[in-house]
C-alpha cells in the first residue's frame, strides 16, 4: 500500500499549501517523516508566524532545508505565472527555493529570516483589507451625498462624470405610482395615459 507521499517519487523539492498545518507536515505519515532527507521544503500556505517558526525549527531538526513562502496574486496570478512570493528563510535556502519558484512568479521578495515571509503576507493582507474598507466606506458616503463627492472632485481637480449624472438623476423625481402623465400621440390626436 502506498503512503500519502509516495507520489513524490524521489523528488527533492516539495512546495505545499496545506490546510491544518503543522499536522500534515509533522505526523508520522507527514512530509518530515517521508520526504527524501535532502529535500527542499517550500511552504506557501498563509499561516500564522508562530506556526511558520515551529515548522522551520521542526524541519531543521530533521535536517531539511525549509522556507516559508506565502504568495499574493490569487488564482489569476497562479494561472498567469505572476504570483508574488514573500520568502522567509536563510539566504542559501532562499536562493535554492528561487530556482523552484521562478516558473510561477512575477516577483520574489526575500523578506528576511524564518517566519518573515508570513509576517510580510500578514502586512500585505492588512493593507488589502484596509483598502477594501476604504472603498466600502467611500461607496456608502457617495450613496448618501453625491454632492459631497462632486465637491471633493472639484476641489482636487478630478472630473467625476458618473457622479454628475447621478446628481442629475437625483434632482429629477423618480416616477411613482401616484404620478400620471398625459401624452398626446401626434398622428392620431389621441391622448394616452402613461
Amino acid at each position: 500500500m502506498q503512503g500519502p507521499l509516495d507520489a513524490l517519487g524521489g523528488t527533492h523539492e516539495l512546495s505545499t499549501q496545506i490546510r491544518g498545518l503543522p499536522r500534515p507536515v509533522r505526523s508520522d505519515q507527514g512530509v518530515l517523516a517521508l520526504a527524501p532527507k535532502d529535500a527542499l521544503l517550500i511552504d506557501s500556505s498563509t499561516i500564522d508566524v508562530e506556526t511558520a517558526l515551529e515548522l522551520h525549527k521542526a524541519a531543521a531538526e530533521k535536517g531539511f532545508a525549509f522556507v516559508d513562502a506565502p504568495v499574493s496574486g490569487g488564482i489569476s496570478g497562479a494561472a498567469a505565472g505572476t504570483l508574488t512570493f514573500m520568502i522567509g528563510g536563510d539566504k542559501d535556502t532562499v536562493a535554492r527555493a528561487e530556482q523552484v519558484i521562478t516558473p510561477m512568479e512575477g516577483r520574489i521578495v526575500h523578506t528576511g529570516g524564518p517566519g518573515m515571509g508570513q509576517s510580510a503576507k500578514i502586512v500585505n493582507n492588512m493593507m488589502l483589507f484596509v483598502n477594501f474598507e476604504a472603498c466600502a466606506e467611500g461607496s456608502v458616503l457617495a450613496a448618501k451625498d453625491v454632492g459631497l463627492a462632486l465637491s471633493a472632485g472639484e476641489q482636487t481637480g478630478v472630473d467625476l462624470p458618473a457622479a454628475a449624472r447621478s446628481t442629475t438623476r437625483a434632482q429629477t423625481p423618480a416616477p411613482t405610482t401616484s404620478m400620471v402623465a398625459a401624452k398626446t400621440i401626434p398622428e392620431t390626436n389621441n391622448t394616452t395615459v402613461v
